[in-house]
């Protein structure tokens, strides 16, 4: 019984290759295998050694020589090529082996029997690292894959040349084991590969046919013109738009088709007119292996767009819908604010336009969510644009979009605008006053027309939507000094609502601090927080910002307070700057009980607030009493005539 010791770098090899051999040796010789650094211990008692490599065989010179000895020829196992054969040609794949010398024979061979369309980057320990590469080949060395891989295909250790099995035949001295049927194996796995090749030129085949079906059938026009500017192909749609056959048109140009302005084309939407009907032309530039331009062009009716991006929009409408605002997220205890909300929930009922005008952050971005959600058109999408974020012509393509290419930096396609996203919904046109007049001058055409046309286009879309305008600008001053269309002013002002600053709900001041605090504070808590000192502060302080400022003042408190009643000072120090509102007003604490009294009895006298004052425990004689209205009247707070004393409207103004 002769012996093999089989050596290689890695055991997935070297088993394998034993076991090839096993099978064509049996009964002749026993076979075994180890790695390179068992070889000294395995040697003895061989007959041949098979080195898995030349690599592998250098590894091991400087160990005692073997009786005799060999380096395998092997080749890739064919039999495990399909998933190779099916990647998509040009791909870039990393071809993974243990060495270099190995990973480069695989490469060969995987050249050699065809495969050419992808391309290999040698990966073995030590190259250089490729993480864009998600996708492996390997015969049988998954140890050496990088981790980034996403892909592997394993096609198995390589199997050993014919030429390899011959030379170990004669050094055993077993040519006779060596029959017809083992050259039979190895041309089998030839035909094999050469099968799965053929069969996958025919899969190409079929792929042009089903290509060719699609290209037929397509719900457009299309063409394919040359890099010499001719058709080269088109489809039957194509054909019946232009009303000519496929052999009248194959070979003209363009220009000959749609005019001079196609003599060189270029990428873009195009309206052109064919047989007394609108078509718009999309052009795309296709680039091939020879760096020279090609172009697939499409052909529509443009009233079959209009239809067809209707049923998008509608269609598309509930993914864009979001949970909105409703009028029981309008927080007041004050009973013109509900007023003002009754009003409001009127103008649910009709889909005209809105104005809404008010101090930043009185809510009126709730308001108009509440109205658009109890409308009709609730279901529709409701979409939001802040003018002031956007410059003119951003702002102008915001809302009515643009087509293919129009200005630089132009998504390809175009892109519908807000007032086509939100078809039979709501636009809601946030601080309109900041709005230019030329996109003023187009708002109000498109409100007039109800229908928008887009940057770069020609054609007019109908629009369904309805606007809710808002604006912290004073629109009159605007007006009168020119800076506000008085067109589209009336236009917008349809169902005209103010909404109500803070200062003048008082009632609403305390329990929306209450209620904005406990939403993460004990209520024992709050209570102890707001003390009548700091009560008595947020009743007399302006709020410039309204609720929106309240509410950065509770968190502000939420974060800072240190458990015992509040003060002024603990409160950020902008509400505490003099100055920083040219309508503040301080007043001393007589000052505002006298104030507050003339503003409860319009056209007292002196006489008669003295006696007011002295039934409320105020001691303030007659004469201090003449003083003190003269301060107030030099601060334009009230108005002494010989009928009495009247508050002004900045004396109430300064009393909320």
């Amino acid at each position: 019984m002769k012996h093999i010791l089989v050596v290689s770098i890695g055991t997935p090899t070297g088993a394998a290759i034993a076991e090839e051999l096993s099978a064509v040796f049996q009964g002749w010789a026993q076979v075994k295998y180890c790695l390179c650094h068992q070889f000294r211990d395995e040697v003895p008692g061989q007959d041949v050694v098979l080195f898995s490599s030349k690599y592998c065989q250098a590894l091991c010179r400087d160990e005692p020589p073997p009786p005799a000895a060999l380096p395998a020829q092997r080749v890739i196992n064919y039999r495990n090529l399909q998933e190779v054969i099916e990647l998509e040609a040009g791909s870039r794949v990393l071809l993974v082996n243990d060495d270099k010398d190995t990973t480069s024979e695989a490469i060969d061979q995987l050249m050699e029997i065809g495969l050419t369309d992808l391309c290999y980057i040698p990966c073995f320990p030590g190259s250089p690292s490729h993480p864009e590469i998600t996708t492996a080949i390997t015969p049988g060395e998954r140890a050496c894959i990088p981790e980034h891989v996403t892909r592997i295909i394993d096609i198995g250790v390589r199997t050993l040349d014919i030429r390899t099995i011959y030379d170990l035949a004669h050094l055993l001295e077993a040519e006779h084991l060596l029959n017809q049927s083992l050259v039979a194996r190895y041309l089998s796995q030839i035909v094999t590969v050469s099968k799965s090749l053929s069969h996958s030129r025919r899969q190409a085949e079929r792929t042009e046919r089903l290509l060719s079906g699609i290209f037929d059938h397509v719900d457009s026009g299309i063409a394919y013109v040359g890099p010499d500017l001719k058709l080269v192909r088109t489809n039957p749609l194509f054909e019946s738009i232009l009303g000519q056959d496929q052999n009248h048109l194959l070979g003209r140009r363009l220009e000959d088709l749609f005019g001079p302005k196609f003599r060189r084309p270029e990428e873009g939407s195009f309206v052109v007119p064919v047989r007394a009907r609108t078509v718009l032309l999309r052009i795309k530039a296709l680039e091939d292996s020879e760096r020279a331009h090609s172009f697939l062009v499409t052909a529509d009716y443009t009233d079959t767009i209009h239809k067809l991006n209707r049923r998008i929009r509608q269609d598309s409408a509930p993914a864009q819908r979001r949970r909105l605002y409703t009028f029981s997220d309008y927080l007041t205890w004050d009973q013109n604010c509900r007023n003002m909300l009754a009003l409001a929930e009127k103008f649910t009922r009709t889909g005209g336009a809105v104005l809404i005008q008010g101090e930043s952050g009185t809510g009126k971005e709730i308001l108009a969510q509440s109205i658009h959600s109890g409308s009709a058109r609730r279901r529709a999408p409701f979409i939001p644009v802040n003018i002031t974020s956007l410059t003119s012509t951003l702002a102008e393509s915001e809302l009515f979009g643009y087509e293919d290419a129009s200005f630089t930096g132009a998504k390809k396609g175009g892109r519908a605008g807000i007032f086509e996203l939100a078809d039979c919904g709501t636009v809601f046109i946030d601080e309109i006053g900041d709005a230019s007049l030329e996109l003023q001058a187009k708002l109000l055409r498109a409100l007039e027309q109800r229908s928008i046309r887009r940057v770069g286009g020609a054609e007019e879309i109908p629009i369904r939507a309805s606007v809710i305008a808002a604006t912290n600008r004073d629109l009159s001053a605007m007006l009168r000094d020119g800076n506000f269309r008085k067109d589209l002013f009336f236009r917008l002002n349809m169902f005209p609502l103010a909404t109500i600053p803070l200062r003048k709900r008082p009632g609403d001041i305390l329990s929306l601090l209450e209620h904005f605090l406990t939403q993460t504070l004990a209520p024992e808590l709050v209570q102890t927080l707001l003390g009548p000192e700091i009560r008595s502060f947020f009743l007399r302080y302006h709020w410039p910002g309204n609720v929106r400022e309240l509410m950065n003042a509770a968190e502000y408190i939420k974060l800072t307070h240190e458990g015992r009643p509040l003060t002024p000072q603990d409160l950020p120090a902008y509400m505490l700057a003099p100055g920083d509102s040219q309508d503040r007003v301080f007043l001393a604490q007589t000052e505002y009980q006298l104030l507050s009294a003339v503003e409860a009895n319009r056209g007292i006298g002196r006489n008669r607030l003295h006696a007011l004052l002295a039934q409320e425990g105020v001691d303030l004689g007659v004469g201090k009493i003449r003083a003190l209205l003269k301060s107030l009247e030099e601060r334009g707070l009230v108005c002494q005539e010989s009928s009495g004393c009247t508050i002004t409207e900045q004396g109430r103004t300064a009393l909320r």
